[in-house]
């Protein structure tokens, strides 16, 4: 029977250990496949042009997903196996700041400029401070959080914007579907807490996450599989 375990390293780290078959099970189930071998199922891409963010998520070889943010020339890649996700992504209301920074100095603007007497002035001062809440108002956004199953580390969020609500549950759903049929294939107990640990190892290796958020990521797993 192939399973997984735990094993203390000269430097402390937790591993994967050989048991049967460990390399076997190591290639199906925890190694991210290469760019030669993978085989896209779904792209799914968000733009939010107020925010200033381009997002695009792509679901491979049934349990592994790559998610891209592009902030103006910068980009960010981290690629997930969803076995290692949870379930329910946590909901957050993020707001166009900007856009509401423009419309309240403007509302002040046309106060002041109507204090003085300037009317016109503070009517089009008025006129600047709708149009920047109209901004906020379409740029603003509900984003979902997905966290790593136990480790609770933030991985990636995506906009649940109004314009593809219908399409971002399926993709949504989708996600959630293939991470437990996924999580359900690892072996249990002492086996899966030593590949939650792995993953978010592979995770910091790969710059996802800080040493920090790993240490505390490593103490939550064990906490959870003590109980």
């Amino acid at each position: 029977m192939s399973a997984l375990s735990l094993a203390a390293t000269e430097s402390e780290q937790i591993e994967l250990a050989a048991v049967q078959n460990r390399h076997l099970l190591y290639n199906d189930l925890l190694q991210v496949p290469d760019l030669a071998s993978r085989r896209h199922e779904l792209v799914f891409e968000q733009k939010n042009r107020l925010l200033g963010r381009h997002r695009r998520i792509i679901l491979f070889n049934g349990r592994y997903l790559e998610w891209t943010e592009q902030r103006g020339r910068r980009e960010v890649t981290r690629i997930i196996n969803l076995a290692f996700l949870a379930g329910s992504p946590s909901a957050y209301r993020e707001i166009a700041w900007r856009s509401l920074s423009v419309a309240v100095l403007a509302l002040i603007v046309a106060g002041l400029l109507l204090a003085v007497g300037q009317a016109v002035a503070a009517l089009a001062a008025l006129g600047v401070s709708l149009l920047g809440l109209g901004f906020c108002l379409r740029g603003s956004s509900r984003r979902l959080l997905f966290y790593t199953r136990n480790g609770r580390v933030v991985m990636f969020d995506l906009f649940d914007q109004r314009g593809d609500r219908k399409r971002f549950a399926k993709v949504v759903g989708a996600l959630q579907l293939r991470g437990e049929r996924a999580w359900s294939l690892l072996p249990d107990r002492k086996e899966r807490l030593a590949a939650e640990v792995a993953e978010h190892r592979r995770l910091m290796l790969e710059g996802a996450i800080n040493q920090a958020q790993y240490e505390r990521a490593k103490q939550r797993i064990f906490r959870r599989y003590s109980d």
